[in-house]
């Protein structure tokens, strides 16, 4: 997730421009030299369309959750949204000012670098937690049903915060520390190289893989505990039609359960890339094209999933985009205009049954 460059022995800070440059290039290993224009724009705009593919989908998704909650359950229905807007802020980092130092090689001041450019941690951290919480949700439904409406009942939005308020801690903490991200014009990926990052950076490769591990664990139980559950009411021998509401309902959590667990195989993925391609190949441009781009694909796994898998979704999406994704579908407006309709019909078959009628009447016996 965390699609930055770092080098170990470039965790020194600079103390001018002159030093600052030198250690961006490469420090004491090999000096690179700035990217060619073309090598700009083949990264750059490839990028710039994976982003703005990635926030025209989390946009779309809020749309279609924001004007038909029953697509989902209320509480996990906010889960999304916290999601969405951590990928909306990881999205408008990218447009601040990866972008325009890519694809148009601006030049920013290293403070205006760093300020625009390290947020992108918190975002990327709050994309992390969030997960960690719908994982630890989903855990208390189904192994700790009985105890799951008074833990989330009254509390739900302190839960919700929980993520951000982790994320945020540790952001500032590295700040204190003197841990900063910016863009590196001449390897034309996020770094942490050049500040004081080696015990942040650390950190940061453990949680890139604890927390995934931790929410995997989480998911194998909540498959037990199903399928745990199925057998009991197989061995209870209790209907398993497909019109008992107990079993829809069962199932229907699994899917949902499916969904993230196929985002968390896409986390595991995009920590062994980020941690893979650097160790071997280094500064080469395509790896900082595909670090970066498995950063932005991990913001818009959760509205691929939720399109590819959720049937509520799928069909509330199809509304909108016969509106062309301009008019908000909603469900109120939907039941307004099937009434209308149906008033509509009643109209012209009350009218011509008096036309009938007054024909009938007329006519000459």
């Amino acid at each position: 997730m965390f699609a930055f460059s770092s080098i170990e022995n470039q965790f020194w800070v600079p103390q001018n421009e002159k030093e600052l440059t030198f250690c961006l290039r490469g420090g004491y290993q090999e000096q690179i030299d700035e990217p060619k224009g073309e090598t700009r724009w083949l990264v750059g705009g490839l990028l710039f369309l994976v982003n703005l593919i990635a926030l025209s989908l989390n946009w779309t998704l809020w749309r279609v959750q924001h004007f038909h909650h029953t697509c989902l359950h209320l509480h996990f229905y906010r889960n999304i949204v916290s999601l969405f807007w951590a990928s909306k802020g990881h999205c408008a980092v990218c447009f601040s000012v990866y972008f325009p130092i890519t694809i148009f090689g601006c030049k920013y001041s290293d403070w205006t670098n760093r300020l625009l450019a390290s947020p992108i941690t918190f975002f990327n951290l709050v994309i992390l937690f969030v997960m960690a919480y719908i994982a630890v949700d989903r855990f208390f439904m189904f192994v700790l049903n009985d105890k799951y409406d008074k833990l989330c009942g009254n509390w739900h939005y302190v839960w919700l915060a929980v993520p951000w308020f982790t994320a945020a801690a540790f952001f500032v903490s590295m700040l204190i520390y003197g841990c900063y991200a910016r863009v590196n014009p001449y390897t034309l990926r996020f770094s942490y190289e050049c500040s004081n990052c080696e015990l942040h950076y650390k950190l940061l490769t453990l949680l890139d893989f604890a927390v995934p591990a931790c929410i995997t664990v989480l998911y194998l139980l909540v498959y037990c505990a199903v399928f745990y559950k199925l057998i009991e009411q197989r061995r209870m021998h209790i209907s398993m039609d497909h019109n008992d509401p107990s079993k829809n309902s069962t199932w229907k959590q699994i899917k949902l359960t499916m969904q993230f667990s196929i985002i968390l195989l896409f986390q595991w993925m995009a920590s062994g890339v980020n941690f893979i391609l650097p160790y071997y190949f280094g500064r080469l441009e395509w790896v900082s094209l595909l670090m970066t781009a498995g950063s932005i694909a991990n913001t818009m796994t959760n509205p691929l999933v939720m399109l590819a898998f959720h049937k509520a979704t799928q069909v509330n999406f199809m509304r909108l985009a016969r509106q062309g994704f301009i008019f908000p579908y909603s469900e109120e407006k939907e039941k307004e205009r099937t009434l209308s309709k149906a008033a509509n019909v009643s109209t012209v078959m009350f009218t011509q049954t008096v036309s009938v009628s007054a024909t009938k009447s007329l006519t000459p016996t």
